[in-house]
């Protein structure tokens, strides 16, 4: 059973918390405060890999985890590869390997919300995974048995500082707050487009954050999804996200950096 697959591997996922590594890893170890900062993409993390200060890298289980500086800030990030099981293992390296504190997961969505328009940014109230469906054993819509809820809130802390980084950085382009709905689907049809909002709510349709939040959720870790869009998860989605996807994801890169310098001051 496919979604039973995928509830063992985020409770696996979990229970990594406990691994300890040598290197780069063990210096994280040695600091209070390490935020991780996960992509699917290059072009949702290269422009936060150049701002590095000191950077230094560990490969593990074939994903490279890159810690350094930004803005005085302890930082690891890792372009994590594009999905659900890939989003939840990197998540989980990054708490237990790493010692990150807090998580963002940074990139690009479609938009599900009408009032979104291309290179406008959702940062996440909170994640589900609109492709899950257990409800014959009587799970509401979206639930795993093994997980007690649909929805996994995203840091009230952290929010704040996203939508306050969009004030400062987005020029041309609006913030938006509100749920993101990951499935292993790069949605660009407007049955499923209309799916995702009238189930879930859903302003941004994407394929990693829900498992980031799942795997956070689970072990108590502030998080937050920053979702820039870059194409409208219909029928023309496959001809914008190609055109806009990496002018797109510059704005939630953007965002992040400036929530960096101000999480500092916190």
């Amino acid at each position: 059973m496919k979604k039973v697959t995928f509830a063992a591997l985020i409770l696996c996922a979990a229970l990594i918390i406990g691994v300890t590594t040598l290197g780069c890893a063990a210096a994280f170890k040695r600091q209070n405060t390490v935020v991780g900062i996960i992509g699917a993409m290059d072009i949702e993390v290269e422009g936060l890999k150049s701002a590095l200060k000191n950077p230094r890298a560990k490969t593990v289980t074939g994903i490279e985890f890159v810690g350094g500086t930004i803005g005085g800030v302890n930082v690891v990030i890792a372009k994590c590869g594009i999905g659900k099981v890939q989003a939840a293992m990197c998540a989980a390296i990054m708490i237990g390997e790493f010692n990150a504190k807090k998580i963002i997961n940074t990139g690009v969505a479609g938009a599900v919300y009408s009032e979104l328009l291309i290179g406008d940014v959702v940062v996440s109230s909170d994640t589900c995974q609109y492709d899950i469906e257990h409800t014959a054993t009587g799970e509401p819509l979206g639930k795993l048995p093994d997980i007690d809820t649909v929805y996994f809130p995203a840091d009230k802390t952290l929010i704040r500082l996203a939508e306050d980084a969009g004030k400062s950085v987005l020029k041309n382009n609006k913030l938006y707050v509100g749920t993101i709905a990951t499935g292993d689907r790069f949605v660009a049809d407007k049955e499923t487009k209309k799916f995702i909002r009238d189930n879930f709510g859903g302003y941004a349709a994407e394929m990693e954050g829900g498992a980031i939040g799942a795997v956070c959720y689970l072990n108590k870790i502030p998080y937050v999804v920053i979702r820039a869009v870059s194409d409208n998860a219909d029928e023309t989605a496959g001809g914008e996200y190609e055109f806009s996807a990496e002018s797109a994801a510059q704005n939630s890169i953007a965002i992040v950096k400036e929530m960096l310098k101000n999480l500092r001051q916190l």
